[in-house]
């Protein structure tokens, strides 16, 4: 099995918390700064590789795109998805996944690990400022009562550090 994990990074004038995914993807001040991927055969890494605006689209994502059973990945994929079909797809000639080819590794993360999940929540705020941690009830509250509380106490402070930051003691719940 091969899928494709990629990053997108963008600019834009509009600000993304206040307009949203949806209309910050569709505004035409919106544009790429580079696009970071990654394809993984057989769940083995091949190398991070880096597209910028000029260059054609990566052969490695056109073989992907061509192979029936390969997915795409991304964290978030709503955002990415957008970004790859108002943005990628039109002005750069990025294929164009299907939604059933696309997965979504924050949505996964959240499914599968509550102490992963909490820790995530808490780090990323929702557009608009509105913060995440009180959906965390809805997910699995027999597993993080605790966390979610504890979550509930930090709702209003934003967070201090994030994963890429963060000591080497959360790493191992990060998987869990």
């Amino acid at each position: 099995m091969r899928y494709g994990v990629y990053d997108v990074e963008t600019r834009s004038v509009l600000d993304l918390r206040q307009f949203g995914a949806h209309n910050y993807a569709r505004d035409p001040s919106t544009d790429l700064w580079f696009v970071s991927f990654c394809i993984l055969t057989n769940g083995i890494p091949g190398p991070i590789l880096t597209w910028q605006r000029g260059e054609p689209p990566p052969a490695e994502v056109i073989d992907l795109h061509a192979d029936p059973e390969g997915l795409i990945a991304a964290f978030p994929d709503a955002f990415e998805r957008q970004i790859e079909q108002n943005i990628l797809g039109p002005r750069y000639s990025w294929p164009i996944f299907p939604i059933e080819r696309r997965r979504c590794l924050q949505a996964f993360v959240v499914a599968t690990s509550p102490s992963a999940a909490t820790f995530i929540l808490r780090q990323r705020p929702q557009p608009g400022g509105v913060w995440l941690p009180p959906l965390l009830e809805r997910l699995h509250p027999e597993c993080i009562g605790e966390e979610v509380a504890a979550s509930r106490q930090r709702a209003t402070q934003r967070p201090t550090r994030s994963f890429s930051n963060c000591s080497t003691a959360c790493a191992p719940k990060i998987g869990t």
